[in-house]
């Protein structure tokens, strides 16, 4: 179904530097005074004379960004015009093995798995603005606004303008606490189960009426598309990982061995403890996917395709607009969100029809932060360049709540467009496959 994005995911052979070894005789302590330095690694799958300051850069900036926020680890990778360039890992996976952060370890990608529904819905055809209330209906499901039945589409499930609640508010005075229901630990055994959360609420306005952000609108998608594709979401998601090549995305299962799997912290008071343990089967297409952040950045390659030529692969066609669109009529201000993707205001990427901002998505999931970002490359740096044009930046983290990591990975992505000109030079040299 993707014949020409494969070559964007092809595995790179990277040059690793050694790792600390896990049987030396410290341990660090993230929250400590800092004398003790955690284990790094990275990896360059490009010898380039340009980009080695760059790489020290970047390194600094991601060494800064752990150390600040006592993030037990943190994995970066960036890929640029659809070629890993540069891999960086520093701390621990996991706190009590010692076990190193690396590129292959699979942690919550939270919200981000909002993008991979959507690209899932774009690669089966889903009628974006076909209603779904006959769907609902055989299946028990009266949604209401006012009293009043209401039209319901996928998109107005995936741009969040179907009026459906997100997480419940706690009402005890302080506006940074967080519901019950995103700690929950009930296992949904299906998709359809999983909406007895929240589906005999009343709508919070009428679909297609407002913008607000909901998990829940992609609970019910990931049950809505099931009976548009015929297979249950956990099946299509493992089909569409087999198809691009993506081992470790995947759902989040307390019961399967996943291997790799990082451990989940967050913080008491300046103390880093380890994560309540929650179950995410209320929020799979939403919220509660797992992958790596080799992976992670890979995706953000088929995303970069999708928008910048989309002929490349049929199913995609014309759907750079779609992806990005949101409803200027109905919003009088810019909603920064298009079909699971988020739209940053002020930086253009350069579309072949469709110039619009820097995208990517955030996540924030009980034990850890992530972040794909996706930043153009202007097609007059590098006229002769007919792929992609795109920085790619992904970091995960396996700490909850860590704030900065979206102008984190902006910085990062300007490092790396600063130099862009000159480093294309070097690789046109060097490397002739470069630049397809």
């Amino acid at each position: 179904m993707f014949p020409n994005l494969r070559y964007l995911l092809a595995p790179a052979t990277f040059t690793s530097l050694a790792l600390l070894n896990k049987n030396t005789t410290f341990q660090w302590n993230p929250c400590s005074d800092g004398n003790v330095s955690p284990p790094n690694t990275s990896s360059t799958p490009f010898n380039s004379d340009t980009f080695d300051k760059v790489n020290n850069d970047a390194s600094t900036l991601i060494n800064r960004f752990q150390t600040t926020h006592g993030i037990p680890g943190v994995s970066m990778a960036v890929r640029i015009n659809g070629r890993s360039v540069f891999n960086y890992n520093v701390g621990y996976a996991n706190l009590e093995t010692l076990t190193p952060m690396s590129s292959d370890v699979v942690t919550r990608i939270a919200s981000i798995s909002k993008l991979v529904t959507s690209l899932m819905c774009v690669e089966n055809s889903v009628k974006l603005d076909e209603p779904i209330n006959e769907i609902l209906s055989n299946n028990g499901i009266d949604l209401q606004f006012g009293g009043e039945p209401v039209e319901l589409t996928v998109r107005h499930l995936l741009n969040h303008t179907s009026g459906i609640r997100h997480y419940s508010q706690v009402d005890d005075g302080n506006s940074d606490s967080v519901s019950e229901e995103f700690y929950s630990t009930t296992h949904y055994p299906t998709s359809r189960d999983s909406l007895e959360m929240f589906i005999h609420d009343d709508l919070l306005f009428a679909p297609g009426s407002k913008f607000k952000y909901s998990t829940f609108g992609y609970t019910l998608l990931a049950f809505v598309f099931e009976k548009i594709t015929g297979h249950t979401f956990p099946e299509k998601v493992r089909e569409f990982a087999l198809k691009l090549g993506l081992k470790t995305l995947q759902l989040d299962s307390n019961a399967r061995i996943i291997p790799n799997r990082s451990a989940f912290y967050t913080k008491d008071k300046n103390r880093t403890i380890v994560a309540r343990h929650v179950d995410n089967s209320n929020k799979y297409a939403g919220g509660g996917m797992l992958c790596s952040t080799a992976d992670l950045a890979r995706i953000g390659d088929v995303v970069a395709g999708i928008l910048q030529n989309p002929t490349s692969c049929k199913e995609f066609e014309n759907i750079g607009e779609e992806i990005l669109s949101y409803d200027r009529n109905l919003h009088q201000e810019f909603t920064g969100y298009g079909l699971g993707l988020r739209i940053s205001q002020g930086r253009i990427f350069l579309i072949t029809k469709v110039q619009n901002s820097t995208v990517g998505h955030t996540g924030g999931a009980v034990g850890a932060t992530s972040c794909l970002l996706l930043m153009g490359i202007p097609e007059e740096a590098v006229p002769e360049t007919t792929g992609l044009r795109a920085v790619v930046v992904a970091i995960t983290c396996n700490l909850e709540d860590v704030p900065g990591i979206w102008q984190m990975a902006e910085d990062i992505a300007d490092l790396y467009l600063e130099r862009y000109e000159e480093w294309v030079e070097e690789m046109k040299e060097s490397y002739s496959f470069f630049l397809v």
